[in-house]
């Protein structure tokens, strides 16, 4: 699901951004643990977004401790 395709907004900003297979992305914070970050997006895909759901992401935004925030191409969250 995670591709290779990575960027650094900044050496300053503590986080990181992954490019999926599916053409979305996740924000990961450098602060929190990646095992952390992944276990809660497999929490969020078995809860709140299947498969089917995911195709019209734009983001997932785990940079935040014990929150997920994500949003949809067409703007909704």
């Amino acid at each position: 699901m995670l591709s290779s395709e990575y960027s650094v907004v900044s050496r300053f900003a503590g986080e990181l951004r992954v490019k999926t297979n599916e053409g979305w992305e996740v924000y990961f914070s450098t602060d929190i643990p990646v095992e952390t970050s992944l276990n809660a997006l497999k929490l969020l895909f078995e809860k709140e977004l299947p498969e089917g759901k995911r195709q019209n992401l734009a983001y997932i935004d785990l940079r935040a401790e014990n929150r997920i925030y994500y949003a949809f191409r067409d703007g909704t969250n």
